[in-house]
């Protein structure tokens, strides 16, 4: 019984460690998922087969879901990005609007 603890807390302990390696949302999901899985199905089943299964179904799961969050953060951040264009694209055709500095150039 001690050995099952102790592998469980290693187990999250290393995923943990290893979600700030991450580079993308779906890996840390997929990462966190599978933690969160392994340490459920060895509560539940209690033997190492369910403690697989559930790492495995955790990781697809929080996979799948960190990837339809960040699809939905990128396609508003989209859409915001383009409505300012649009707003900026249509303002600089009217007679009231001022041109902007260029912030690239050094001062002469």
């Amino acid at each position: 019984m001690k050995i099952t603890n102790f592998a469980i807390v290693l187990a999250v302990g290393i995923s943990l460690v290893l979600m700030g390696c991450t580079s993308s949302p779906t890996q840390t999901g997929a990462l966190g998922g599978a933690a969160v899985g392994g340490l459920a199905g060895q509560l539940i089943g209690g033997n190492t087969t369910s403690t697989l299964l559930g790492a495995g179904a955790g990781a697809v799961g929080g996979a799948l879901l960190n990837d339809h969050i960040d699809r939905q953060k990128r396609e508003s951040y989209n859409q915001g990005y383009n409505q300012g264009y649009n707003q900026g694209s249509a303002n600089s055709n009217s007679s009231t609007s001022q041109s902007q500095p260029n912030y690239n150039s050094a001062p002469r």
